[in-house]
């Protein structure tokens, strides 16, 4: 009754809670339903576009900020190439794998086993990679450690056929077998993550879903539009290029995204986009 809705108080949040009045100004015109154009010249003289001075800056490591993107096929490969990087910066091997997939054997039960063929281009969610010191984040709870939590990788480990990742060329990418645990540093706490089972489709035997192996955490050097929502970082890199004609599997931007890409951060000084062109408008 009126008893019980007086112990509550409404408040209504005007706008990004963590964004500056100007920078929220600014960003306010996303969201407008009465602007038919909200992105306009001045609108878009706005926005940083990162430069090479960027990249050499050492007050902010724009190199390895995550990289926000409409679709999982542009967030692949920008992490392909990014770990690549990463692994020569530090001297570190760089692990790559194809996630094992689940087949039935001669005698009718399901077992897991690499494929007899390089998925990449038809099932390249299978392809992972790894290096030491990269930042991650997990995917679901483990461990009594929440979802959306960040870590660092800082090691592998196989349950037979043990392999020394010293024993790897560093700065190189080398293709290893999957391994059973990924090793994440969490502050002070040490999990070892094991792989389970999910799914993809499957494009060649037709069937809707098959089970493949795959570890609950991921590399954050690129991030989805809609995996970063509700977050707040220090530093984001936007990709809002029109990728369409490239790929079919890399979405076009919307207005939405490009608010909550840019509504992570505090001010303006805190966002590069890519470079785009006056077609990307």
């Amino acid at each position: 009754g009126a008893e019980l809705f007086t112990l509550f108080k409404l408040v209504i949040l005007d706008g990004q809670v963590r964004a500056k009045p100007k920078y929220n100004e600014w960003l306010n015109r996303l969201r407008d339903p009465n602007l038919e154009y909200p992105i306009d010249d001045v609108w878009l003289s706005k926005l940083n576009i990162l430069t090479q001075a960027d990249l050499q800056d050492k007050t902010k490591d724009w190199m390895f900020t995550p990289i926000i993107v409409s679709g999982n096929a542009e967030r692949r490969k920008i992490i392909e190439h990014k770990i690549n990087l990463f692994g020569k910066r530090h001297d570190e091997p760089i692990l790559r794998w194809i996630c094992n997939v689940k087949q039935t054997n001669n005698r009718g039960k399901n077992t897991y086993g690499e494929l007899d063929f390089d998925p990449v281009g038809i099932y390249d969610e299978l392809i992972q990679y790894f290096v030491r010191g990269a930042e991650c984040i997990l995917n679901e709870c483990n461990n009594g450690i929440s979802k959306g939590t960040r870590g660092i990788y800082i090691g592998v480990a196989w349950e037979h056929n043990v392999q020394n990742i010293n024993d790897l060329p560093r700065g190189k990418i080398t293709t290893v077998k999957q391994p059973d645990y990924i090793i994440i540093k969490f502050k002070e706490i040490i999990i070892a993550i094991k792989a389970k089972e999910v799914a993809f489709k499957d494009v060649i035997s037709k069937k809707q879903k098959r089970g493949y192996l795959k570890h609950s955490c991921e590399l954050i050097l690129s991030r989805t539009y809609h995996k970063i929502q509700a977050s707040t970082k220090n530093s984001i890199i936007l990709s809002i290029n029109s990728c369409v004609k490239i790929s079919k599997k890399i979405k076009r931007l919307d207005l939405i995204s490009l608010y909550v890409g840019l509504s992570r951060v505090h001010d303006n000084e805190e966002h590069r986009v890519l470079p785009f062109s006056e077609k990307d408008k």
